[in-house]
């Protein structure tokens, strides 16, 4: 399967930037910067707890797989 590199870091500083949000959002949810932020803390909270570093430092298939128990709603930190 061919990979392709994503652009995330300019996708993710436009969302924070522009406070961009894609379809609907409740009027007592955080900002779309806010939850960007919240949500990437959390993950690197998981990551930390699991595996005792930061998102960015563990190999790509625990990436990988922290995002699918992400999907699914398997993350236990209390970050989350």
């Amino acid at each position: 399967m061919p990979q392709h590199a994503v652009p995330l870091p300019g996708l993710l500083d436009a969302k924070l930037v522009g406070g961009n949000a894609n379809g609907y959002r409740r009027a007592n949810m955080p900002s779309m910067p806010d939850v960007w932020r919240l949500s990437l803390a959390a993950l690197d909270a998981e990551s930390r707890a699991r595996h005792d570093l930061p998102f960015a430092s563990i190999d790509a298939q625990a990436q990988r797989a922290l995002l699918e128990d992400m999907q699914h709603g398997k993350l236990n930190s209390d970050a989350w």
